[in-house]
């Protein structure tokens, strides 16, 4: 692990490390789904069209390869071929589909607290960038750029447009190399995620820091089982902050104890 002093940069994760979603309803991308299919001729019950297009969801997750990346239009494309319609996956009409499928996502986005000053602080000490796993790109970028985040950060890499996504080594790779940056133990990776995030970043060489503002009781036990799981036989301490800014005060005090 670098000394504090030799740090150079700081990757985040993205949702549920710097924003999360709030009072986003469980049903509610589907119907935006199915407005905009009827909008294109296509109309369909939300009973009819849901219960097939969870399978296909989950048929496609399970299909992939190692670390691969899924896409909306794929199983949206499949749900309707299953009702017997035909619909070219890179079409507009799916297009459309998939654009309203991640609207209320986009508006249900929101910062956590402390995120945008710790961007700040942060941007005048370190390079900063962001890493995050996600099948459709254009809602990250769209929500970096409605949060106030977009400025802050001089990579930014999404899974979507990888086709790889975390813990997968090369998506961590790609802001490596955006940033310049050959010593990833030199770095700080951020994120919520136990496997994607935190083992992911460890393997690669990174510092993980593991922020539990929107995680469940139980990330404790899963963390030590995932530590465990690695099996090198080397003990390992994750540093765990809350909120954003503490990672402002962890900085500061490894500062501190190294000088």
């Amino acid at each position: 692990m670098a000394r504090p002093n030799d740090l150079v940069a700081v990757l985040f994760d993205f949702l549920g490390t710097l924003a999360y979603i709030d009072g986003l309803a469980p049903d509610e991308s589907i119907k935006a789904v199915l407005e905009s299919l009827k909008r294109d001729g296509c109309p369909l019950a939300y009973d009819v069209f849901y219960p097939v297009y969870r399978e296909s969801t989950l048929r496609h997750w399970k299909s992939r390869h190692g670390h691969e990346e899924t896409y909306n239009k794929y199983w949206i494309t499949d749900a309707l071929k299953i009702l017997g319609i035909e619909a070219d996956p890179d079409g507009a009409m799916i297009t459309r589909a998939v654009e309203a499928y991640f609207e209320p996502f986009h508006r249900s986005m929101r910062p956590l607290p402390g995120a945008l000053e710790t961007l700040r602080v942060l941007k005048e000490r370190y390079r900063l960038g962001l890493i995050s796993n996600f099948t459709h790109s254009p809602t990250i970028i769209s929500a970096l750029d409605q949060l106030g985040m977009s400025p802050y950060f001089e990579s930014v890499v999404i899974s979507a447009e990888i086709g790889l996504r975390k813990p997968s080594s090369i998506i961590f790779e790609k802001a490596m190399t955006d940033l310049g940056l050959e010593e990833p133990e030199k770095i700080i990776f951020v994120g919520d995620d136990i496997d994607a995030d935190i083992i992911g970043a460890l393997k690669i060489g990174m510092m993980p820091v593991l922020i539990s503002y929107c995680l469940k009781d139980d990330y404790r036990t899963r963390l030590a089982r995932a530590l465990e799981e690695m099996g090198d036989g080397e003990l390992r301490e994750i540093k765990e902050i809350r909120l954003p800014e503490e990672l402002l005060e962890f900085l500061e005090l490894l500062i501190l104890l190294i000088n």
